[in-house]
C-alpha cells in the first residue's frame, strides 16, 4: 500500500473511532439527564396517567396563584393572598390520607407494622408511583413513606383499599373529616389527586382549607416522621428516592408536608417548619415550577418574625382584685393562677394583652386554700368594640385559707361597732 494511501486510511480510522466515542458519550449523557430528570420530576408527572383536557382544566390553570401562612397552634393568619380561590390540590390531597391513617393508628384501628396487600387498583395507577405489584405485601409504614416521600399514587391506593376495603369507603370518611376540620370549601373525590377521567370532577379546595388540614397534620409527630424524611429506599437493593419536597434540605426547620402538581392546579406545596418553639404552616398553589419553592421560602421566612410566644403570668401569681370573705377572720382573699399563662401573638401586640377575670363578688367563710372559684382569660381586643380574642385561660384559685369567725369574735365586733355608734 502506498504511503499516502496508508496514512489516509489510518486518519479515517482514527476519525471514525473518535466519532463513535463522541456518539457514545453523547448517548450516555442524554440517558443520565433523563434519569436525573425522572428522579427530580417524579411528582411533577401526575398528569401523565390521565390526559387533562377540557374547559375545566384551562379554567383552573388560568386562576391566579394563592397562598397563606399561619401559626400552626392558633391558626393566626400571618399572610394571605387569594386564599379562598377554589382549585384542585393535586397530590397535596394525600395529606388527608396521612391524617386518617395516623389517627387510626392512635385509635388502635391498625398499626404501622401491619402488612398491606397491594390491590389491582393500586398496580394500575399511573403518575408518580412506587411500581407496586398486585398481591405484594408491604408494611403500612413503608407504604406511607412512599406516599410522603415519593408521592406514590399506587401506594396511596394500596393503603385506601387495604385499610378501608374500598375507595368509596375511604372517600366517605375523608370528606367527613374535612367537614370536621372546618374545610367548608373542599370536596375530595380521589385518593391520589390525579386529574379525573371525566375531565370535570377534580378534587377542589382552597389554600385556607389546606392550611386547616396542614395544621392537623403538623400537630402529629407520626406524620412529621414521614414527611420529614428526605430520602427513602422502598425495597432492599433499590436506589434511594429523594423527597419531592426539596425544602426539607434547603429551608431551616422544615419537616413537611406535601407537594403536588397537575396542569389544572399548577405547582403546589403545603409546608410546615418549626423555629424557636414557633411552628408555621404555609400553603402555596398555582405557581410555576421555578416560583413554587422560591415564593414559599420567601413568604415563610418573612412570617417567622411576625409571631412570638410571650409568658404573661407565672404559677401562683395574684390576678385581679381581692374577693370579700363574709364572716371570715380576714376581710378578703387574693386569687391566683395555678399554672403559667402564655400566648402566641403577633410581635408587637404584647402591650395590648389584658386579663379578663370571672370571679364572685364575695365568698362565705370558711374558705379553703386552692379551691377553684373563677376563671381568668388572657385576651387581645378584637376588631369590634367589646370583642376579644382569647389567647389562654386558667382557673382562679383561693390563695390562702380563711377561717370562719367564732361566736365570741362576732360578739366582740358587734359591741365594738355599737360603741363607735354611741360616741
Amino acid at each position: 500500500m502506498p504511503w499516502k494511501l496508508l496514512t489516509r486510511y489510518r486518519y479515517l480510522r482514527v476519525k471514525i473511532a473518535r466519532s463513535h466515542c463522541a456518539l457514545v458519550i453523547l448517548l450516555v449523557f442524554v440517558l443520565l439527564v433523563e434519569v436525573v430528570a425522572t428522579a427530580q420530576d417524579a411528582e411533577e408527572q401526575e398528569d401523565a396517567a390521565q390526559a387533562e383536557t377540557g374547559i375545566s382544566t384551562d379554567t383552573y390553570a388560568a386562576l391566579p396563584p394563592s397562598r397563606i401562612c399561619v401559626e400552626a397552634e392558633t391558626g393566626l393568619v400571618l399572610f394571605e393572598e387569594n386564599a379562598d380561590v377554589e382549585r384542585p390540590p393535586a397530590s397535596m390531597i394525600k395529606l388527608m390520607l396521612m391524617l386518617l391513617v395516623d389517627e387510626g393508628v392512635a385509635a388502635g384501628r391498625w398499626t404501622y407494622d401491619q402488612l398491606v396487600t397491594v390491590s389491582r387498583n393500586a398496580q394500575q395507577m399511573g403518575g408518580s408511583q412506587a411500581y407496586l405489584k398486585e398481591g405484594e405485601q408491604l408494611p403500612l409504614e413503608t407504604l406511607m413513606l412512599a406516599v410522603a416521600v415519593m408521592s406514590a399514587n399506587d401506594a396511596a391506593m394500596a393503603v385506601a383499599d387495604g385499610l378501608w376495603g374500598s375507595v368509596d369507603a375511604y372517600l366517605k370518611e375523608a370528606n367527613q373529616r374535612a367537614a370536621e376540620l372546618g374545610m367548608t370549601r373542599t370536596v375530595i373525590r380521589h385518593v391520589h389527586g390525579l386529574p379525573p377521567s371525566d375531565k370535570v370532577s377534580f378534587d377542589l379546595t382552597t389554600a385556607r382549607d389546606m392550611a386547616l388540614l396542614g395544621r392537623a397534620c403538623a400537630s402529629r409527630p407520626g406524620i412529621l416522621r414521614f414527611t420529614g424524611t428526605s430520602s427513602f429506599v422502598l425495597r432492599p437493593g433499590e436506589n434511594p428516592r429523594d423527597s419531592t419536597n426539596t425544602m426539607l434540605k434547603s429551608f431551616p426547620g422544615c419537616d413537611g408536608l406535601k407537594t403536588g402538581y397537575i396542569r389544572a392546579s399548577g405547582f403546589c406545596v403545603t409546608l410546615t417548619a418549626k423555629r424557636n418553639d414557633i411552628r408555621l404552616v404555609g400553603v402555596f398553589m398555582g405557581y410555576t415550577k421555578p416560583d413554587r419553592f422560591k415564593i414559599a421560602a420567601e413568604t415563610m421566612e418573612a412570617c417567622f418574625p411576625q409571631v412570638s410566644r410571650v409568658s404573661v403570668a407565672a404559677p401562683g401569681m395574684v390576678i385581679g382584685r381581692p374577693v370579700t370573705v363574709r364572716g371570715g377572720v380576714m376581710p378578703s382573699v387574693n386569687l391566683v393562677v395555678d399554672r403559667a399563662l402564655s400566648a402566641l401573638i403577633r410581635t408587637g401586640d404584647r402591650p395590648g394583652i389584658r386579663f379578663l377575670c370571672e370571679a364572685p363578688a364575695w365568698l362565705d367563710a370558711p374558705v379553703e386554700a386552692g379551691v377553684e372559684v373563677g376563671m381568668v382569660r388572657l385576651v387581645l381586643p378584637g376588631k369590634t368594640e367589646g370583642e376579644y380574642i382569647v389567647l389562654d385561660k386558667a382557673p382562679l384559685r383561693v390563695a390562702t385559707a380563711v377561717a370562719k369567725k367564732t361566736l365570741w369574735q362576732r360578739a366582740r365586733e358587734w359591741f365594738a361597732v355599737g360603741n363607735r355608734r354611741g360616741k
